[in-house]
């Protein structure tokens, strides 16, 4: 605890008695804190059973087993394997529709992370003539029943909000969608991109945006080459 200082000209005595009377007030902070249930003995009460915080409450009787089963990787996941692998990155920015797109290279590692729930994407390469690298998780949401994805990269302080979507009737595209804000307007886009799973050796990524008042615009395109 920081104490507030003394008004200017006070002394703060440090005798005997008043060192005993912040000794009493100090002792009954404590017993009023103790009080509390956070400080309650551990052997006043048992731990909660295995699962109890995450399941099986009142509100939501399920148990740890069902709960552990829901959770479990399944097709819609197994859908995600034709994206593991290391991929050459050709990288087009379109800039403005009379322009030519700026064209730039990388790499893409794409690996199963927890337990085969996500697929962690790490993308290295160069953006606007800089080092440019990025972190993304592309998985399917059991309850939400749909795809879900987020990304940080190296030019941004902020996580991208996730985006959520569903693939077409034979998985080999996945169309997710996002609110975000523009890191150079500041104002509120949509953002929607769509992974297209071209064969076992090429994988195409397009990133749209519609900025207030305007029309969707396609900003991004990357085309992969399996290594």
């Amino acid at each position: 605890m920081i104490s507030a200082p003394a008004p200017a000209g006070r002394e703060i005595r440090t005798s005997g008695c008043l060192v005993m009377r912040s000794a009493r007030r100090l002792a009954l902070l404590v017993s009023a804190l103790c009080a509390l249930p956070a400080c309650a003995s551990s052997s006043d009460e048992q731990p909660p059973p295995p699962g109890q915080l995450l399941a099986g409450s009142a509100e939501s009787p399920q148990s740890l087993e069902d709960y552990l089963e829901s959770q479990a990787p399944g097709a819609h996941h197994q859908a995600l394997e034709p994206l593991v692998g290391h991929f050459d990155a050709r990288v087009l920015h379109f800039m403005g529709p009379d322009q030519p797109p700026v064209e730039s290279s990388g790499t893409l590692e794409n690996t199963w992370a927890l337990g085969g729930r996500f697929v962690l994407s790490q993308f290295h390469g160069e953006a606007m003539g800089l080092p440019f690298e990025g972190l993304g998780l592309l998985g399917y949401d059991t309850l939400k029943q749909r795809y879900v994805a987020n990304w940080a990269d190296s030019m941004a302080t902020a996580l991208w909000p996730t985006a959520t979507g569903e693939s077409n009737d034979d998985g080999t595209a996945i169309t997710l969608s996002r609110v975000m804000t523009d890191q150079f307007s500041g104002a509120l886009v949509k953002v929607r991109d769509v992974t297209t799973i071209v064969d076992h050796d090429h994988i195409t990524y397009e990133l749209f945006i519609t900025r207030p008042g305007t029309d969707e615009v396609k900003a991004l395109e990357i085309q992969y080459t399996r290594t």
